[in-house]
């Protein structure tokens, strides 16, 4: 091949904007830390200061967390993963509830209850009305409101759903991601058979989400406040600082890279890996919180 002709179209080649087989690459800034999430072929990777904490292949239904500050791991069955890390939960709370006077679990008994009966008479309501630019892409800005008060502002795209689409179920992630905070939520006491049947501030953000990715999510002046006053589902998630800073593709995504260190130890099961994570110190911070 002469030389004239081969240059164009290596330009060609190039330039193509990358689709086929290319993994979605998205970082962002969450309250002031930063955060790689990777979706390539079916599955979901978490890092964070470029390590792996979390991996999610939703095909296989399998999942894996990770402990830098105990090097443990665990791997298996996404559903098993709920079960089991909600039954390592429940014996951590009791642990640490036998370390309380009668008086002292008493109190914290009664908080937990007022936690869990919340306020029913709150009202979660959303409105879309204007449009951004965030991170390059075009992006709907929705406002949480509970009882009229600006609770989160969220930009979503729809571009940057539909890109992550091609590579990765997110319907499917999220499904399962709402089973485990629940779970979670029942097991602490924040939510029971007393609790509202429907969980306002999930459905509300749910419903933001089904238009598009959440690129930005700024919390109002008054969210902490506000987000006692309805089930703790998502109120995390839902007013937590996120910007994201750059949406790529890329061809050359190499799992490898996150590869654990031999040395990292398996544990035996998700309660033991729990049992590990509430036994190292700052258990509270770690990153597959």
């Amino acid at each position: 091949m002469s030389r004239q002709l081969f240059l164009p179209i290596l330009l060609v080649a190039l330039s193509a904007p990358v689709t086929a087989d290319a993994a979605v690459v998205v970082t962002s800034r969450q309250d002031g830390e930063t955060r790689t999430q990777v979706y390539d072929q079916g599955v979901y990777y978490d890092i964070e200061s470029e390590h792996l904490v979390n991996r999610f292949d939703v095909r296989a239904g399998r999942c894996l967390m990770v402990n830098h500050e105990t090097r443990a791991y665990v791997e298996g069955d996404c559903d098993a993963a709920i079960e089991g890390l909600t039954d390592g939960l429940k014996v951590e709370m009791e642990r640490q509830l036998a370390r309380l006077s009668p008086q002292e679990r008493a109190q914290m008994e009664a908080m937990l209850a007022a936690v869990t009966a919340g306020s029913p008479l709150a009202k979660v309501t959303s409105r879309c009305e204007d449009s951004d630019e965030v991170a390059g892409y075009a992006a709907e800005r929705c406002l949480i409101l509970i009882d009229g008060s600006p609770y989160s502002s969220v930009w979503v795209s729809l571009a940057v759903a539909g890109m992550i689409g091609k590579e990765f179920d997110l319907d499917a992630y999220r499904r399962w991601d709402r089973r485990m905070r629940e779970a979670v939520a029942a097991v602490t006491g924040q939510r029971d058979a007393r609790s509202p049947a429907a969980d306002p501030l999930t459905e509300t953000f749910d419903a933001i989400l089904a238009k598009g990715y959440p690129l930005r999510i700024a919390p109002g002046p008054g969210a902490d406040l506000l987000g006692m006053s309805v089930p703790a589902t998502v109120s995390d998630e839902a007013a937590t600082d996120t910007r994201v800073i750059s949406v790529e593709q890329t061809a050359r995504f190499e799992p490898a890279r996150y590869a654990l260190s031999p040395d990292y130890t398996r544990a035996t099961s998700w309660a033991d890996f729990l049992r590990l994570d509430f036994a190292s110190e700052g258990h509270e911070d770690h990153a597959h919180d």
